[in-house]
């Protein structure tokens, strides 16, 4: 199933947001953006993902053999959070457009997934949790990006961030995804986890 995706903005979530990040010391000082200012990032965000959405979404069936299990996904933006999550589906809005693409992509990657309730791999069992969720991820998401969209600049972008991430266990993913082939991890993937739960 194709989901429809819509990306809009929350007026109840986004006060909660905009506390919890100010009742923290090291945000004390962080001044929220105007509402507008919010508006016009969704509306740039809404034209930058119709760009890539039916290339993203054909991607993931492509790739992981899966399919979403709902028809709809609502994606909010609040004008800030700590760090984005699947579930909701919560990103802020001082994202750049390439940015927010990789974000959402990550983001969606980690939804497909826990609706179709994949395992992992367990070559990898060794790993932290955080880590062992992000291998396969991290595998499709460099082929989605040097492969499908030829934009190299991606992997840059999320590699960097892998590195300012408060813990080691991103950057630990990437590693094992350039030293082990994005191939090779998808493939066991689909093998091991995705035909035997079929």
């Amino acid at each position: 199933m194709k989901p429809v995706i819509t990306i809009k903005y929350n007026r109840f979530l986004d006060p909660i947001f905009i506390a919890y990040i100010q009742a923290q010391e090291k945000w004390k000082d962080w001044t929220p953006p105007s509402k507008e200012d919010v508006l016009n990032k969704i509306k740039i965000y809404n034209e930058e993902w119709k760009k890539y959405e039916d290339i993203v979404l054909n991607f993931f069936k492509n790739c992981y053999h899966l399919e979403f299990q709902q028809n709809l996904i609502e994606v909010y933006v609040v004008s800030g959070n700590p760090r984005p999550f699947s579930n909701p589906l919560v990103l802020k809005s001082g994202y750049s457009p390439q940015e927010f693409i990789n974000i959402l992509t990550h983001e969606l990657t980690h939804k497909l997934f826990t609706q179709n309730k994949v395992g992992r791999l367990e070559k990898y069992n060794n790993e932290s949790e955080l880590t062992q969720n992000h291998i396969v991820l991290f595998a499709g998401l460099k082929d989605l990006y040097l492969n499908v969209l030829k934009e190299p600049e991606r992997l840059i972008i999320d590699l960097e961030s892998a590195k300012n991430h408060s813990t080691p266990d991103y950057s630990k993913a990437w590693e094992i995804v350039l030293r082990d082939t994005y191939a090779d991890i998808t493939e066991r993937f689909i093998r091991e986890i995705v035909y035997f739960k079929k």
